[in-house]
C-alpha cells in the first residue's frame, strides 16, 4: 500500500470514527511520538529513522500496539539519547517533558532508562491506568519520588534506580499500593528518612526490592519480615544491612533463605534482636562470635548450621537473656562460661551434636534461667550432673544418655522434668522431693520397682510419663489428689489399676496399654473429660457397661487384647472406628 493511500485512510479515520482499525496509532499518540522526535533533534540526538516516514505509527521502531485495540502499548526508547557530537554548551541533556505521553492511554510499558535524560514532570503517568512497567533508571530524574507512581493500579515492575532522587520513599501505611507489584528498584539515588517495609503488607506478588549499589541516608532501627515466604532477592543483602549502622532488630525467620548467612552479621554491631530461624541457612556460626556484644536475643533455629559455641560465649555475649539455637548441627561442648551471663533467661541447644557433660552451674548458678533445653543431643554422665538443688523452672534432657539414678531429695523451682529416652535406673522414689512440678516424664528409662505412694504428694502435677519402663505392682490409691490432665503409664509390667490413682474428673488422655492390668472396667464412666482412653493389651474382664455412652468427650477408645466379652453398648455401634476398637482381640459382639 503506497504511503499515499496509507496517509488518505488516516484522514479518513481522523474525520470518520467507522474505521478505526485501517489507521493503526490514533492522531494524538502520533502526535506526541512526533513531539519526542523533536526533543532529540534539539538535543543533537540521532533519531529512529522510521518515524514519521509513515502514517501509522505502529509500523515505527520500538513502538508496539495491540492486537485487539489500534493504540501504542508499548514504547522502547532506552537508550534512546544518542549525540551526534556537535553539541553545543547546554544542549547535552535530553530535555523531555513526560506529560508527552498522557495521550497513550493503552500503554502498558514504558522504558527510558539509560539516556542520562533530563525528565520534569514525572507525576505525569498517574491517568496511566494500564501500565504495567516502568523503566526509568540512570536518568536525571530529581526532587521527591510522586507517590502516585505507586498507587497505578496494574503496576507490576518500578525501576527509579541511578537517577537524583532526594527525600523520604512516599508509601504510608493508607497508601493504595499496588497489589500487582513484583519488583521495586531503588538503587542509586540519595533517599533518606525512615524506611519502613509495613506498607508493603498487601503486595502479594513482591518478589523483589533493590536498594543495592548505593549509600542510603536512612537508618532502620526494625526490619520485621517475618513468615513472608521471601528468599535471597527480596532485599540484596550485603549492599542493604552494610549501610544499617543503627539497627536493633531484625527478623527474618520463617521465610526462604539459603547460603551462608555472614552477610547478616556483617556490620550489625548494634544489634540488640536477632531472628532468622526456620529458614534453609547453611555454614558455620563462627561469624556470629565477632562484634556482636549488644544481642540480648539470637533464634538461629531449624537451618543447617555447623560450628561450635565459643569457650569465652560470656564475654562475646555479656547481655544475652535468650539463646535459641535448636534444629541444627551445631557440635562440641556446652561452654561453662554460658553461666557467667548474668541476664540468661532460656537456652535452646535441642536437637543438635553436643557431646559431654552439661555443667553442674546451669542448674545451679543461673539465677534468672527459666528455660533449659538440651534435648535430642549426645549428652552424658549423670542426670542433673550429679545435683540435687535445681533453680531452672523447665528442665528438657529428653533423649540423651544421661544416666544414674534420681535424686531422692530433690528439690528447687522446677515445674517441667522431661527426662524421657535416657539411661537413667533405679526406683522412683518421691519422698523426699522439695518440689513441686507440673510436668514430669521419665519414659524410655530403665527405672524398676513399684511406684511409691509418696507420688501422691505431688498434687501440682498435670501431666505424668512413666513410660518404657519396668515397673511392677500397682498403682498407689491417691484418693483423688493428683488432677492429672495426662496419664501414661503404657509399656510396663503393672498388675493392678487402683481407680483411686487420680481424679477421674480431669483426665482427658488415660494410656494404660500393654501392662498386666486385671479387674473390670466399671471405673470408665467416670471419665467425664476423657478423650483419649488407650486399654489394650492387658488383662481386662467383664463386659462394657452402657455407662459408657455418658463420656460425651470420648474420641478414640483402644480396649484390644484384652479377656471383655458381652456387647457394644448400642451408643457406640454407630461409631465404626470404636467398633472395631473394641471388638478386636475380645469377645465383644
Amino acid at each position: 500500500m503506497s504511503s499515499y493511500i496509507q496517509t488518505m485512510l488516516c484522514i479518513l479515520c481522523m474525520l470518520h470514527s467507522m474505521f478505526p482499525m485501517a489507521c493503526g496509532c490514533v492522531a494524538e499518540e502520533r502526535i506526541a511520538l512526533m513531539h519526542v522526535r523533536s526533543s532529540l533533534v534539539k538535543a543533537d540526538s540521532a533519531v529512529p529513522d522510521s518515524w514519521g516516514q509513515s502514517g501509522d505509527c505502529c509500523f515505527w521502531e520500538r513502538v508496539t500496539c495491540g492486537d485487539k485495540v489500534p493504540r501504542v502499548s508499548g514504547l522502547d526508547l532506552s537508550n534512546m539519547y544518542a549525540p551526534q557530537g556537535n553539541s553545543t554548551a547546554g544542549s547535552d541533556c535530553w530535555k523531555l517533558n513526560l506529560t508527552v505521553f498522557s495521550p497513550f492511554r493503552e500503554l502498558q510499558l514504558l522504558d527510558l532508562s539509560w539516556n542520562h535524560a533530563c525528565l520534569q514532570n514525572l507525576d505525569a503517568f498517574k491517568n496511566l491506568k494500564h501500565m504495567r512497567e516502568l523503566h526509568l533508571r540512570s536518568n536525571q530524574l530529581s526532587g521527591s519520588i510522586p507517590s502516585s507512581l505507586f498507587e497505578l493500579p496494574r503496576l507490576e515492575y518500578l525501576d527509579l534506580s541511578e537517577n537524583l532522587f532526594q527525600g523520604h520513599i512516599p508509601m504510608s501505611s493508607f497508601a493504595d499500593i499496588s497489589s500487582a507489584l513484583r519488583t521495586l528498584k531503588l538503587s542509586g539515588n540519595n533517599l533518606s528518612g525512615a524506611f519502613h517495609f509495613f506498607w508493603l503488607r498487601n503486595c502479594t506478588m513482591l518478589e523483589k526490592i533493590d536498594l543495592s549499589g548505593t549509600y542510603l541516608p536512612f537508618q532502620l532501627r526494625s526490619l520485621v519480615l517475618f513468615g513472608c515466604k521471601t528468599d535471597d532477592s527480596i532485599i540484596v543483602g550485603p549492599n542493604f544491612l552494610g549501610t544499617q549502622r543503627h539497627l536493633q532488630m531484625l527478623d527474618l525467620s520463617h521465610n526462604n533463605l539459603t547460603g551462608s548467612p555472614d552477610w547478616i552479621f556483617a556490620n550489625i554491631a548494634t544489634l540488640v534482636y536477632l531472628n532468622i530461624a526456620s529458614n534453609s541457612l547453611v555454614g558455620s556460626i563462627d561469624p556470629m562470635w565477632q562484634h556482636q556484644s549488644a544481642l540480648q536475643m539470637i533464634n538461629i533455629s531449624s537451618n543447617h548450621f555447623v560450628g561450635q559455641l565459643p569457650t569465652n560465649i560470656s564475654s562475646v555475649f555479656p547481655n544475652l537473656e535468650v539463646l535459641v539455637a535448636s534444629n541444627n548441627i551445631i557440635s562440641g561442648y556446652l561452654p561453662p562460661s554460658l553461666c557467667n551471663i548474668s541476664n540468661i533467661r532460656t537456652v535452646d541447644l535441642s536437637n543438635n551434636k553436643f557431646t559431654g557433660e552439661v555443667p553442674t552451674c546451669f542448674f545451679t548458678d543461673c539465677p534468672y534461667l527459666t528455660i533449659l533445653k538440651l534435648s535430642d543431643n549426645n549428652l552424658g554422665g549423670l542426670i542433673f550432673g550429679g545435683v540435687s538443688d535445681l533453680s531452672v523452672a523447665a528442665i528438657y534432657l529428653g533423649s540423651n544418655k544421661f544416666e544414674g539414678t534420681l535424686p531422692n531429695n530433690l528439690s528447687g523451682t522446677p515445674v517441667i522434668m522431661d527426662l524421657h529416652d535416657n539411661n537413667l535406673s533405679g526406683k522412683l522414689d518421691t519422698s523426699f522431693w522439695g518440689l513441686s512440678p507440673q510436668v514430669l516424664s521419665v519414659a524410655g528409662n530403665n527405672l524398676t520397682g513399684e511406684i511409691y505412694p509418696a507420688i501422691c504428694k505431688l498434687t501440682s502435677l498435670q501431666i505424668l510419663d512413666m513410660s518404657d519402663n519396668n515397673f511392677v505392682g500397682s498403682t498407689p490409691n491417691c484418693a483423688g489428689e493428683l488432677q492429672l490432665y495426662l496419664l501414661n503409664m503404657s509399656r510396663n509390667s503393672l498388675s493392678r489399676f487402683s481407680r483411686g490413682f487420680f481424679n477421674s474428673s480431669y483426665i482427658a488422655v488415660l494410656d494404660l496399654r500393654y501392662n498386666q492390668f486385671h479387674g473390670n472396667l466399671d471405673w470408665m464412666h467416670s471419665l467425664a473429660q476423657t478423650r483419649l482412653l488407650l486399654l489394650g493389651g492387658n488383662r481386662f474382664g467383664g463386659q462394657i457397661s452402657p455407662k459408657i455412652c455418658h463420656l460425651q468427650y470420648l474420641n478414640i477408645v483402644d480396649l484390644s487384647d484384652n479377656r471383655i466379652s458381652g456387647s457394644v453398648p448400642p451408643c457406640i455401634g454407630a461409631i465404626s472406628d470404636l467398633v472395631q476398637l473394641c471388638r478386636l482381640r475380645n469377645r465383644v459382639f
